[in-house]
């Protein structure tokens, strides 16, 4: 396997890894090790391996969050490779300061981007304070097509990505869909354009 990138961004309270291979031969998958120092412990933060797309002449991205983290600490991350004989290759470590969670003053829900879009398209809203979050998208006729969140949340700004399949996994037809957050009392929609 051929790593050309391992990255670490904290923001809003969590922790983004993202890291890229160019090819890979018998990659079993990936797990992510934290420590509070650089010469420290590592401890498996994922609790289960991440898969890899095992064999691939192209290049493949991936991404983990990690949201057992402290506000406003620093942390370090190992990424560890396993291959199809059990043997494993670390990479790293990479350091990042983990910044607190940005709290909006209002409920919003911002509109997809890109938008139309034709693989995928992020989704953002903002909570001012905890609520249950039920954040769904309809087809034109009004039906359910995808929940992307049903639970309670911390308040904060979340950001959620959708690939235009639907709960089976299924990918939906070119046209005009619907997103719906509710969170408390709060209701918006924004209509999305999904191009195949």
């Amino acid at each position: 396997m051929q790593l050309s990138a391992f990255s670490a961004e904290g923001k809003n309270g969590v922790v983004i890894l993202k890291w890229r291979t160019e090819s890979e031969i018998g990659s079993l998958g990936f797990n992510v090790h934290r420590s509070r120092d650089r010469e420290g412990v590592y401890l498996k933060v994922n609790l289960e391996l991440i898969p890899a797309y095992g064999v691939s002449t192209n290049p493949q991205e991936y991404t983990y969050t990690d949201d057992q983290v402290e506000a406003r600490q620093t942390y370090y991350y190992k990424l560890e490779q396993v291959d199809t004989s059990g043997q494993s290759a670390y990479y790293g470590p990479i350091m990042v300061f983990v910044e607190g969670r940005v709290v909006p003053d209002e409920f919003v829900l911002q509109q997809n981007y890109p938008n139309p879009f034709n693989s995928t398209t992020k989704i953002s809203y903002g909570l001012p304070e905890q609520s249950h979050v039920l954040l769904q998208l309809f087809n034109v006729p009004g039906e359910v097509v995808r929940t992307l969140v049903n639970a309670e949340q911390d308040a904060g700004v979340y950001e959620m990505e959708w690939d235009g399949a639907d709960t089976q996994g299924r990918y939906l037809s070119s046209g005009i869909y619907f997103c719906k957050l509710d969170a408390g009392a709060f209701r918006q929609v924004k209509k999305m354009v999904y191009t195949r």
